[in-house]
């Protein structure tokens, strides 16, 4: 098995102080083995505000590329969508997660699997989806919840876990034991043993 420093992504600190958003519901680190070592919250993010990077080719990508170019936004970083196993190294190089929606009853019952990709690479998550995916944050104290569609709420959201990154990185941590501990393939499948052993039961 491979040791903790070799395991580490050939992205980590290339992004640092990076914010990720992805829309390309793409998946990320393992969990069944540890995640690329990272370097949180490096010196662009010590320096001012951080770096942004959108992944993927969602609905929205053309007009935030157009709002990019008009506001002249050199943080702001958008990578097409990336293969399978090259996902991991884009998460693990960031420092948060953001996952937005809009503020539609629809979502209330959503559980975005992007939020487990995330935690997966032991990245805090700052969320803006009520509902069951705000329970399952709280309930994982994995990050942050912020009202959809809030901008400035969010920005807080940003500065807050920019300011304190130990807190950031324990929310990392949080995240990654409770998706192991309840959405790896292990937990799942005994989720599943257990439903079908009281099927036979009955």
């Amino acid at each position: 098995r491979p040791s903790a420093s070799s395991r580490r992504s050939p992205h980590s600190g290339r992004f640092p102080g990076a914010v990720s958003s992805d829309t390309s519901g793409m998946p990320g680190c393992p969990i069944e083995e540890a995640p690329p070592r990272r370097d949180p919250f490096g010196a662009v993010i010590r320096r001012g505000l951080p770096r942004r990077i959108g992944r993927g080719d969602g609905p929205e990508k053309s007009k935030i590329s157009a709002l990019a170019a008009q506001y002249q936004l050199p943080g702001l970083i958008l990578i097409p969508e990336k293969q399978r196993d090259q996902v991991p190294a884009y998460l693990s190089a960031a420092d948060v997660a953001i996952i937005p929606l809009k503020n539609l009853d629809l979502f209330r019952g959503a559980l975005p699997s992007k939020m487990f990709d995330a935690w997966a690479c032991e990245l805090p998550v700052i969320l803006s989806v009520d509902g069951e995916a705000r329970r399952t944050l709280e309930s994982a104290n994995g990050g942050l919840f912020i009202p959809p569609e809030d901008p400035a709420r969010l920005a807080e959201a940003l500065l807050q876990l920019k300011n304190d990154p130990a807190a950031a990185r324990q929310m990392g941590l949080n995240g990654r034991g409770y998706t192991v501990n309840n959405f790896s393939r292990q937990a799942q499948a005994e989720k599943l043993a257990q439903i079908l052993l009281s099927i036979i039961s009955d």
